[in-house]
């Protein structure tokens, strides 16, 4: 599973950030960015790439951290 979201930048307005839930604990963030360079156009790389569980709700979805 993956989830891939924007963050802030200064330069760029905002750059995608990845979420990535694996089994197979001998992939590191680098050989995920590595293989979206191969596969992806430029401008949908991920910039950072972090290794965890997913949050899910009941539904599936990404649980959310709303702000107010």
């Amino acid at each position: 599973k993956a989830y891939v979201y924007g963050v802030s930048n200064p330069l760029l307005g905002e750059v995608p950030c990845a979420d990535v839930e694996i089994t197979d604990h001998s992939i590191s963030e680098t050989d995920i960015i590595k293989y979206c360079k191969l596969n992806l156009s430029a401008y949908k790389v991920p910039v950072k790439v972090k290794i965890n569980n997913i949050n899910l709700t009941v539904n599936g979805k990404k649980k959310r951290n709303y702000t107010t």
